[in-house]
């Protein structure tokens, strides 16, 4: 939601020609965005929007808007709109409340430009593209990258806390200052913010696919483009959103084992030692007892004490679902604490006081050491550590599951399958 300033005597020509150089120097000097913003079309419009805005398929832009903005400025305001394309802003809002949301992903959006304006990231080179921030807009004094579902539960919150009849635009606490307005005197006009034109269901997917298609296309081909920085956690944070949950990539495991269907019904909600949060019954029907089944749960201090009990909580479900017993070793940069053939009452017992550095090799020198050959092996961290060799990988990788916990991480497939943490 960009705000325009005092005229000047920029035509509409003038526009035009500005926004078609900018093109040509995105394809030139920051090809990874050039190759994206020459499939989107840019319209000018007077009905549409006030100021600018995306639908996804095109970006719009008023030019009695533009003609009170410098060349830089224009220029920040169509990439502004290109990264709400690129972020997938448009199909990521589904039940949120448009206002809040839109705030939320100009906080993200202003956030990543920042390094352009400053230019403090690249310092070493000069992209020779002009970049100014307008005027009016919503900026962070000191964003350090953050998903935007998680700015935007941060200000919703701000505004449930709220009695009075206000919203909160700027957000409080960790950030910089807040800033109310008062809905009774102002009304917020839709035409304010970016994301318009609603897409049905299936445009919205169709698009999302289509993009980041082009995006992983573009990250190839464009990969010694220094400026793919600027976006290269939001958008691992969208490849993460491909990944399956581990819990489901476990029963199809499971399934095209020797065992058979394994149900995830809703817990209970009681709870046991640590909080972990008991599950519901389930329903199963047993070829073989559930065997074999290794978990090793990082604890260099990455893995939040939540997603421990959570994972834990889980390996207890399996467990009492199979009426059988689970393996579990908790490792940093070595084997700590290991509990074998536990049973589901002492599942909430094992736990570990060990958190340190972060060598994934502990993992598998402990199984080799110990001639241990798992059915299925699990592994719980964020990730990050260095390589382990290929040759200690290779006898256990098509049967491990690695449940990745941050969502940031673009960690491939060569420990095994990959999937994500969810509650």
């Amino acid at each position: 939601a960009l705000k325009g300033t005092e005229m000047n005597s920029m035509t509409e020509t003038d526009i035009e020609k500005n926004i078609s150089d900018f093109r040509a120097q995105l394809l030139l000097k920051m090809p990874f965005y050039g190759e994206i913003i020459s499939r989107v079309d840019i319209a000018a419009t007077k009905q549409v929007v006030e100021t600018a805005g995306t639908n996804g398929r095109v970006i719009y832009y008023n030019p009695e808007y533009f003609k009170t903005l410098t060349k830089g400025q224009q220029n920040y305001v169509l990439m502004h709109e290109l990264f709400h394309i690129l972020l997938l802003h448009f199909k990521r809002d589904k039940s949120k409340e448009k206002e809040i949301w839109n705030v939320a992903a100009d906080y993200v959006v202003n956030g990543l430009l920042e390094p352009l304006v400053s230019k403090k990231l690249w310092e070493y080179k000069n992209y020779g593209i002009e970049f100014d921030k307008p005027p009016s807009g919503y900026y962070l004094d000191n964003y350090e990258g953050e998903a935007v579902e998680n700015l935007y539960k941060k200000i919703y919150a701000d505004n449930s806390k709220n009695k009075k009849k206000k919203i909160l635009l700027l957000l409080s606490g960790d950030y910089s200052r807040s800033v109310e307005r008062d809905l009774a005197s102002t009304k917020l006009d839709p035409k304010d913010f970016d994301l318009i034109v609603e897409l049905d269901e299936q445009e919205s997917r169709q698009l999302s696919e289509s993009i980041q298609k082009l995006t992983e296309n573009a990250e190839k081909k464009w990969s010694n483009d220094p400026s793919i920085q600027l976006i290269k956690r939001e958008l691992n944070i969208l490849k993460n959103e491909k990944r399956i949950s581990w819990k489901k990539l476990l029963k199809r495991f499971l399934n095209e084992s020797e065992y058979v269907e394994v149900s995830y019904d809703s817990p209970e909600r009681k709870y046991i030692h640590m909080d972990l949060i008991l599950p519901g019954e389930g329903k199963m029907t047993k070829k073989n007892e559930l065997k074999g089944i290794w978990a090793f749960i990082d604890t260099s201090g990455s893995i939040s004490e939540h997603e421990m009990n959570m994972f834990i909580s889980e390996l207890y479900r399996l467990c009492k679902q199979y009426n059988s017993k689970m393996n579990i070793g908790f490792w940093d940069t070595a084997m700590h604490e290991v509990y074998e053939n536990v049973k589901l009452e002492d599942i909430a017992k094992c736990t570990t006081q060990y958190s340190g550095g972060t060598d994934a090799e502990a993992v598998y020198d402990y199984i080799k050491e110990n001639n241990i050959n798992p059915h299925v092996m699990l592994i719980l961290t964020d990730g990050y550590f260095s390589t382990v060799p290929d040759y200690k990988i290779k006898p256990y990788r098509k049967r491990t599951i690695v449940v990745l916990s941050d969502k940031s991480n673009e960690m491939d497939d060569y420990l095994g399958k990959v999937a994500k943490f969810e509650d």
